[in-house]
Parts: C-alpha cells; structure tokens; sequence
C-alpha cells in the first residue's frame, strides 16, 4: 500500500445534480475547511489554470453545460421591437410588436440539435429557481417545445452556429395553431386570442411582462434538462 502524504492539501468538490453552487471541502493536515462556492465561479477559476475549448459561444450565452460534442446551451435574447409574419385568420400580415425577452435552449449531440426549446423571461434571470414564461407568439407548444415547421435545422459543428438558428426562428412566420385562445399568456382587458393580442401590442415600445404566463419551468431544470420528459 502507497504511503499517503499527510503534508499534501486535497480539495474534493461536491456539486448536486442541477445545482448553480458546489460544496467545496478543502482537507489538510489540520483539518477540513468547506466553504460553498458558485459553480460559474470555479469553472471561471479552473479555466485560469488549464485550456478548455467549447468553440466560440453565441453572442447571449446564459449557460453551457456537457462536453464539447455533447452540450445543452441557453441562449438570451433582449427584448426587441421586431417585425414579423403572422399567419392568423386572413392570410399572412406583417406586425411591428415589442417581443418580451426570450430564452433559447438548446440539446446538441455530434452536431445535431436532439432538443429545442423556448421560453419568455422577466429579467434578471440566474438564480436556480427563477421562473421561466410560456412564449406567447405561437410556433412554440407549452412545454417550450418550438415547432420548426418545414425547416431543416443545419449541422451544428460549433455552436456559433447556433446564432443562425436564433435568427431563422425570428424571420419564420408565426403561426397561431398552438394558441388556443388565450392558453399561452394572460389576457389585457378586451384581448381575445393572439390575433387581438398583437393588435393590442402594435405601436407600444415594450413588451408588458404582467401578461407573461407562468410555465411549469424554472431556469434550475432548463439548465438540468429536468423539463424533459420523452
């Protein structure tokens, strides 16, 4: 049997499946010294002291967690006054309406997206519990799941492609078919449906946060993937 050094330090890390902070117990020879920790902040540290290369991230990072080959991504968007296609009762119509902020997952293995989702948020965001918001626009189920209709998803070979797949969700249009009334957010007084919604929206300059509706998602089980149940 190998003589333990009992001059040499040891740090052991304890990190709970899902959790933003690790438990760190740092042992010498006199004694045990634990001290709870970020994770992003000994992730931040231990880059400082050895290479780990990811790709270059998409402009909006929130989380990135996994491997290089194997990862789940968030990705934050600012709220933004956009004009989009809508295709609602009447045929496509192009609407200038405030966007609330946004909150893109991503499940990427061997360069292809295994899992898609999205969802509103109230900023700030980044604690575990915080909540996130069904997206009220359509083309996404309650879930978070985003319907990408007839288009084909690219090759993810590095995750800045990633930033491309963003964009192709803003300039496809919106359809209604999974707003059923006003199941995907809270109704302003005399909106109806999503149709009604926009027109209530059109001309405002920020998107109002009160009519969000909650989803049964906090940013904690997006990072963990405890959302997804197939």
């Amino acid at each position: 049997m190998r003589d333990v050094d009992v001059d040499r330090a040891t740090l052991v890390l304890e990190i709970a499946d899902g959790s933003s902070e690790a438990v760190a117990k740092f042992r010498t020879k006199d004694g045990v010294t634990t001290k709870t920790v970020a994770v992003a902040d000994l992730l931040m540290e231990i880059s400082h002291d050895m290479e780990i290369t990811t790709g270059i991230l998409p402009s909006g990072t929130k989380f990135y967690a996994g491997t290089k080959n194997s990862y789940r991504i968030g990705i934050q968007v600012p709220t933004k006054v956009r004009t989009a296609e809508f295709r609602l009762d009447g045929g496509p119509r192009a609407m200038t309406v405030p966007f609330p902020e946004i909150l893109f997952v991503f499940t990427v293995s061997e360069g292809r997206i295994l899992d898609s989702r999205l969802f509103a948020c109230v900023p700030p965001i980044g604690r575990s519990y915080d909540r996130l918001y069904r997206f009220p626009f359509g083309n996404v189920y309650e879930e978070g799941n985003i319907c990408w209709g007839g288009n084909i998803l690219p090759q993810i070979n590095e995750p800045i492609v990633l930033d491309g797949v963003v964009s192709r969700f803003f300039t496809s249009g919106f359809s209604g078919h999974l707003v059923y009334g006003t199941n995907m957010f809270n109704p302003p007084e005399g909106v109806v449906n999503l149709r009604t919604l926009l027109e209530h929206l059109v001309g405002q300059e920020h998107f109002p946060d009160r009519i969000l509706k909650s989803s049964n998602v906090t940013l904690g089980m997006a990072i963990s993937h405890g959302d997804n149940r197939r």
